[in-house]
């Protein structure tokens, strides 16, 4: 039954990323091209962040159930356990960012400065990584290993650079 639970629990998870991947890239684009036919980018743009926050509040819930799923799956193995509760851990922060965000946007308290941008997205990614990196070692499947030591390479250019132009760059929004 638990693996039952975690196999759905990992497609739901693929089909959340799929549709915040799909958001993030087109969502500037349309927002862009109904300011271009007449609507107030004041009008559109909190719709853009409600859509995002949504998102954002799903995925980590989505990361909180997956964690405590994988820590439960096999309690006799430390990778299992210690990785599931970091992917929960991340999950508990990526929510609690995602509320301050949305929090700030929606009010005149600006609560998410950059370095405060900075800090939940390292904090977040550290602990995700970590996390996969456990669990793709507790399966000890070298496709799987090699996915999670791609991802996480990957991931540090991404958000390398992210936390670079939040810390670098005056009133940039990347």
């Amino acid at each position: 039954m638990k693996t039952i639970s975690l196999r759905s629990g990992i497609i739901t998870m693929i089909i959340i990323l799929i549709v915040s991947t799909i958001v993030r890239i087109f969502g500037p684009v349309v927002c862009d091209s109904i300011v271009q036919k007449g609507f107030a980018m004041d009008i559109v743009a909190p719709y853009y962040g409600h859509i995002s926050f949504g998102i954002r509040v799903i995925n980590s819930l989505g990361h909180i159930v997956l964690g405590i799923l994988m820590a439960q799956i096999d309690r006799n193995h430390t990778l299992s356990i210690w990785g599931g509760r970091l992917m929960a851990i991340g999950g508990v922060i990526s929510l609690v960012y995602a509320i301050i965000v949305f929090i700030s946007l929606n009010t005149s308290i600006f609560l998410a400065s950059a370095p405060v941008r900075a800090t939940f997205n390292i904090i977040e990614n550290v602990l995700w990584w970590s996390a996969l990196i456990m669990i793709a070692c507790y399966y000890n499947k070298n496709d799987f290993i090699r996915f999670a030591i791609i991802y996480v390479v990957i991931g540090l250019i991404i958000n390398g650079h992210y936390v670079w132009s939040l810390l670098t760059q005056e009133n940039y929004n990347p």
